[in-house]
């Protein structure tokens, strides 16, 4: 549809599903590569891992 110049509501709702999930899948991979201090609030990876789980 981008292609053709025709963007709809449903293909803007289908980009921001697939971001969402996709920055949940990443944060996700961040955590566990950083192993328990991903988890703490005082460390960047678990701010990402909290604001990627408030857009799911």
């Amino acid at each position: 549809a981008c292609d053709r110049g025709t963007v709809t509501r449903q293909d803007a709702a289908a980009c921001c599903l697939y971001a969402s999930e996709q920055a949940m899948v990443q944060a996700h991979q961040a955590v566990q590569a950083f192993g328990g201090a991903g988890y703490l609030t005082d460390n960047p990876v678990g701010r990402l891992f909290r604001d990627a789980k408030l857009m799911e």
